[in-house]
């Protein structure tokens, strides 16, 4: 809006392009802040309940997966794992 107003005041937009910009870019602000204001009214805790039951889902997941841990270095297995992914130890 700043950028149109001084396009105009230096002579660069004619009055009727001017009032008709002005027009829809001022629609496009109060669309932006009425969206604003209603994300803004919303629950935080809405968006976090589904983040957290997809990181509990991933854990599960991740979980099932596991094949204990390698008897030479400690590090975590999974059931995929022919070597252990740290020290390289040959599994079974």
């Amino acid at each position: 809006l700043q950028d149109l107003e001084v396009a105009f005041a230096s002579g660069r937009v004619e009055e009727a392009d001017y009032q008709r910009q002005r027009g829809q870019i001022s629609s496009e602000i109060v669309a932006c802040q009425s969206e604003l204001t209603t994300l803004a009214a919303e629950s935080p805790a809405e968006g976090q309940g589904e983040i957290e039951s997809m990181i509990s889902t991933r854990r599960q997941q991740r979980a099932e997966r596991s094949a204990g841990f390698c008897v030479k270095c400690g590090a975590p297995l999974q059931m995929s794992d022919q070597y252990c992914p740290k020290c390289g130890l040959k599994l079974k």
